[in-house]
């Protein structure tokens, strides 16, 4: 049989390291949010520098008119 102050410091120990992994997960997930939405403005880029209609710019990218226009 395992003491309070033994079970304790196991429960302690398994929260730290469920929390660990947990925020690995979520800063994993910005950073491909973030990579993502950097490779769509370095797309959307091109054809702005061409001309394109910014409405149509925002609508195939997914960026919103102002995203558009400060490119």
């Amino acid at each position: 049989m395992i003491s309070a102050k033994t079970k304790a410091r196991w429960d302690y120990y398994a929260a730290i390291g469920g929390a660990r992994d947990e925020g690995e997960e979520i800063g994993e997930a910005r950073g491909r949010a973030e990579g993502i939405y950097q490779r769509t403005v370095e797309i959307a880029g091109k054809p702005k520098a061409e001309g394109f209609n910014l409405d149509k710019i925002a609508e195939y990218t997914g960026l919103s008119i102002n995203e558009a226009e400060a490119l």
